[in-house]
């Protein structure tokens, strides 16, 4: 215990503190209390409450190195990005001895089995420090749970993972994990995510306040990495966004109000190169949109530059493309509005959706995309289009029905 903070200073340049320490060699057991680790100038990186392991003596029974029991509790990550876009970790690995080369590996792995392992009270605090503010966001607390998960062929264990994000939201995780070959299936949960608690990390890139609003998403997943490539499916798709309201950082009028958009029978299959969606709805709300006396769009300046930023280089083209679907694609209730004061009488368009459905099946990626709608249905209601400062009306439709 007291060489740690000595072999912490001489190896890492780092600060390092351990409350306890206790080995039992007769049961096989460590436990390591008020661990931390902070940088040269006492900035926490990480630590722990405590940790336990407890080592199994029937590991030449079991033909693997078997551990009963993995705790770590209310363990803290404290990760920064600094100004010239290294994380703060980065240069503690940076001070360790380079690592002899490996052989190589040859066969199985080693087999390793952990019957249990817990993770409880966990933290993620990020800072980033690289805008003119500093931006901060704190996650947690952290729950994780997995039983019998091993370096062994073909096996997996079942497991659970809870976090709490940013106001009250939480995302979760259950399923199955194998380490040989890397496998997993399961399914994942969002639950009351507002995108204004992160919107600090965007607020150097977009000309918006954050965006009320509150998303809910669940989906099931296959993911397998073999010794081909990659293979991830993803079923069950299910993405909620209600009460979205997006305006510009210097206030104003919304430029976009809905009260649900609702994505549901979701299936993204990475292999296939295929995206598919049972059913896509849009429902009650107003988007708008100016074009200036210049001719731009007013949502096209709402992107912010980087200083000094080249322009992207062309990207190849890949070598497939990918198919899109959406089985049904339905508006309902939401009003549009377009004004335009390019032209010598400036012109307005508004009108509401009252109902707008139709199939979409699409292919881009390699070449000129491809889109096919079928199925079309169109009701519009209130539909005006007026020109000039006197609002002089062009067209006035009660309502129109295709």
């Amino acid at each position: 215990r007291h060489a740690v903070p000595d072999l912490a200073r001489e190896q890492l340049g780092a600060q390092a503190s351990v409350g306890e320490l206790r080995i039992n060699p007769f049961l096989a057991t460590l436990e390591a209390r008020d661990v931390a680790l902070a940088d040269a100038a006492g900035v926490p990186l990480l630590g722990f409450g405590r940790l336990f392991v407890d080592f199994e003596f029937s590991s030449p029974f079991h033909r693997a190195w078997t551990f009963a029991d993995l705790q770590l509790e209310q363990p803290v990550l404290d990760l920064q990005m600094e100004r010239d876009g290294r994380l703060n970790l980065q240069r503690l690995l940076d001070a360790l001895p380079p690592p002899e080369p490996e052989p190589e590996p040859a066969g199985e792995p080693v087999r390793v089995q952990l019957l249990r392992a817990a993770l409880v009270g966990g933290r993620l605090r990020y800072a980033d420090l690289r805008g003119a503010e500093p931006v901060r966001a704190e996650f947690g607390p952290l729950s994780l749970q997995l039983d019998d998960i091993a370096t062994i062929a073909g096996q997996r264990g079942p497991g659970t993972v809870e976090i709490g994000l940013p106001g009250d939201a939480r995302l979760a995780w259950s399923g199955e994990l194998g380490l040989h070959p890397l496998a997993s299936s399961g399914t994942v949960q969002l639950q009351g995510f507002e995108p204004r608690q992160l919107w600090d990390f965007a607020r150097e890139h977009v000309r918006l306040a954050p965006p009320a609003g509150v998303i809910d998403a669940s989906f099931d997943y296959e993911f397998a990495a073999g010794a081909g490539a990659p293979t991830l499916r993803a079923d069950a798709l299910r993405i909620a966004l209600r009460d979205l309201a997006v305006q510009r950082a210097e206030g104003g009028p919304a430029l976009l109000e809905l009260a649900a958009i609702e994505l549901a029978g979701g299936r993204v299959d990475l292999a296939a190169r295929s995206v598919e969606v049972e059913s896509l709805r849009v429902q009650r709300g107003r988007a708008a949109a100016a074009i200036d006396a210049a001719g731009v769009l007013d949502w096209s300046t709402l992107m912010v530059e980087a200083p000094g930023a080249a322009a992207p280089a062309p990207a190849a083209a890949p070598a497939e493309s990918w198919r899109v679907g959406v089985q049904s694609l339905a508006l309902q209730d939401v009003a549009l509005a377009l004004a335009d004061a390019s032209r010598a009488a400036p012109l307005a368009l508004d009108l509401t959706a009252r109902r707008l459905g139709l199939g979409v099946a699409a292919e881009i990626g390699a070449g000129e995309p491809r889109v096919q709608l079928s199925g079309g249905v169109l009701e519009l209601a209130d539909v005006a289009l007026v020109a000039g400062a006197e609002r002089e009306a062009l067209v006035r439709l009660a309502s129109l029905s295709l």
